[in-house]
């Protein structure tokens, strides 16, 4: 882990090369690209745009091959603006109404609404909307606040069924024109899709097409119907949206969150690490509310120096004589030249050379034996309540519901990117909670970061796994 400095803001506001913060489909938004600049001096720097402002606590460095690298960091303010900061920025907030039983889930989820507006910075664009078998505006995007204030008041439950994926490409279709990045969904729902027309591939795709994200903010009546409100994380995860849940009968969401969705796409600051001239890696970086940004090192671009020797114009070579004469001068040369050596090779003959024997094939050489692969590594092992062993073969694997990860958890408890397991150089281990839905338990106490050793008890969601060494 690093150590947090705070001394090298202008250097990195001078130096910075840029970063668009992009959610991948499948992984969520922590596995964005970070095209960092090396400098002459081993300093790398980065302009990261993301929710919340420069609250980063703690850092991870590590390479493509795995190894951890030891590096000192800054994280400051600048003056610089997060892309279009200048074009207001639109934010759409729908909700359902599909059942009257909901009433007062309802009536907590408008609150919060208006807490959420009270949050966003002037200027922008918010609009309303509800859902149940149909879409209806309320109203459409303004900055007015009281309009806002008067049409949230109004808004009530009635409808039978909830028409989620429709709705939500109704609002896609609704929505102002506003550069990538500005434009925001925020669904007060239980998650819970009757539409049959439609998909979550369906609203995802079309999201990300326009540069939308959607964010979920799941309430339910009862704790057997959260199941439900993984369609609204999915739906969050694919793109590039946040996902907030509350206990069943309770739609109070936290300020805390609300605040992060408020601000999504408006917080910015200078990163700077130094740790040599590291050319590719993953930068995981901690923030001091417990979230997990990670993000994946290009290739950096050339120093200063190189960059200025590239661009000083190089001096024309001297012409020498020889290439003054012409080509003509050459040809009519090179003709005189072979005319007189056929000359002075007429009329002589050589004898009869003596046929040579041919020589004798040469053996072939003796093939070397294949080098023995060199065995996988192995630094533990995670044995499922059924049994299954599943190993560590990576000093730093990801756990999750997704095909990608290093190791997969195929239940709907788990998040797609769930956490991290990695091997420092003492060979201890660490568990890191990649902000999933349902939180990293060691030994039953939630935690966001922790060593583990053998024996622990680890929960992912629902999934329970007990670490221990390969051979053990």
């Amino acid at each position: 882990m690093a150590d947090n400095i705070f001394s090298r803001a202008p250097l990195a506001a001078a130096l910075v090369a840029g970063l668009a913060l992009c959610l991948p489909a499948g992984a969520g938004a922590q596995t964005a690209p970070l095209d960092c600049r090396a400098t002459e001096d081993g300093v790398h720097d980065c302009t990261l745009y993301f929710p919340g402002g420069t609250d980063i606590t703690d850092t991870t460095l590590t390479l493509s091959d795995g190894t951890q690298v030891d590096h000192s960091f800054t994280a400051e303010p600048t003056e610089l603006q997060a892309p279009d900061a200048d074009t207001p920025r639109v934010l759409y907030l729908a909700f359902d109404t599909s059942n009257p039983a909901r009433a007062a889930i309802l009536r907590q989820s408008l609150d919060s609404a208006w807490a959420l507006v009270e949050q966003v910075p002037a200027g922008t664009l918010i609009g309303l909307g509800t859902f149940d078998e149909n879409f209806a505006e309320v109203q459409e995007p303004t900055t007015d606040r009281d309009v806002l204030q008067q049409a949230i008041a109004g808004i009530q439950a009635n409808g039978q069924t909830t028409n989620l994926f429709e709705a939500t490409l109704d609002i896609l279709n609704a929505l102002p024109a506003a550069p990538d990045g500005r434009r925001d969904i925020v669904l007060f729902s239980d998650g819970n899709a009757e539409d049959t027309a439609f998909t979550l591939r369906d609203v995802s795709e079309r999201a990300r097409k326009s540069g939308v994200r959607v964010n979920g903010l799941g309430a339910v009546l009862r704790a057997s119907e959260t199941k439900y409100t993984q369609t609204l994380e999915r739906m969050a995860e694919e793109t590039g949206g946040l996902y907030f849940g509350t206990a069943p009968g309770n739609a109070n969401f936290d300020t805390e969150n609300l605040s992060r969705i408020a601000q999504l796409g408006e917080g910015v600051g200078v990163v700077s690490f130094d740790a040599g001239f590291v050319r590719e890696g993953t930068l995981l970086l901690t923030t001091a509310t417990g979230r997990t940004l990670r993000y994946q090192i290009a290739p950096v671009g050339p120093d200063a120096a190189t960059q200025e020797a590239a661009e000083t114009p190089q001096p024309e070579p001297a012409v020498s004589l020889v290439d003054r004469i012409p080509v003509v001068g050459w040809i009519v040369g090179s003709l005189v030249l072979l005319l007189v050596l056929l000359l002075g090779l007429r009329g002589r003959r050589k004898p009869p050379q003596p046929a040579m024997p041919e020589p004798a094939p040469t053996p072939e050489p003796t093939p070397m034996p294949e080098p023995e692969a060199e065995p996988i590594k192995v630094f533990g092992a995670l044995t499922t309540e059924s049994g299954e062993v599943l190993y560590l073969t990576s000093s730093i694997s990801t756990l999750g519901r997704s095909s990608d990860a290093d190791i997969v958890l195929d239940d709907p408890s788990v998040s797609r990117p769930h956490a991290t397991i990695s091997v420092s150089r003492t060979g201890a281990l660490q568990i890191v909670d990649l902000n999933s839905l349902n939180g990293v338990k060691v030994n039953g106490t939630q935690v966001t970061s922790a060593e583990i050793k053998p024996g622990d008890i680890l929960q992912l969601g629902a999934v329970k796994l007990t670490l221990g060494y390969p051979n053990d």
